[in-house]
């Protein structure tokens, strides 16, 4: 397991990037443009896994924390694969430029 502390803050949302779901054809660019473009069977699966208690919307800010203190990644080349949660259940790939 690979801490996520090295990267930059574009690694995480690029700034003014449209949050669009599938703007990035597939190759998300950033971990906030990759939870958009989840799959929603796998984005409904996760969020009843992770937030089993919660009544409310769940959107890509409430995972982004969850990723924050989860800290963790399986690479460090392209596409990064990044956990969501500490199991590593769920995870999603952020690609380089």
């Amino acid at each position: 397991m690979i801490s996520l502390d090295s990267f930059s803050p574009e690694f995480w949302r690029i700034p003014d990037e449209p949050c669009i779901p599938f703007a990035s054809r597939g190759r998300p660019l950033s971990i906030e443009q990759a939870l958009w473009e989840m799959d929603n069977d796998d984005w409904d699966m996760m969020v009843k896994q992770l937030f089993a208690d919660c009544h409310s919307t769940v959107i890509p800010t409430d995972i982004l924390l969850i990723i924050k203190e989860t800290n963790t990644c399986s690479n460090l080349d392209s596409p990064v694969e990044v956990w969501i949660d500490k199991d590593g259940d769920f995870r999603i790939k952020v690609y380089d430029v």
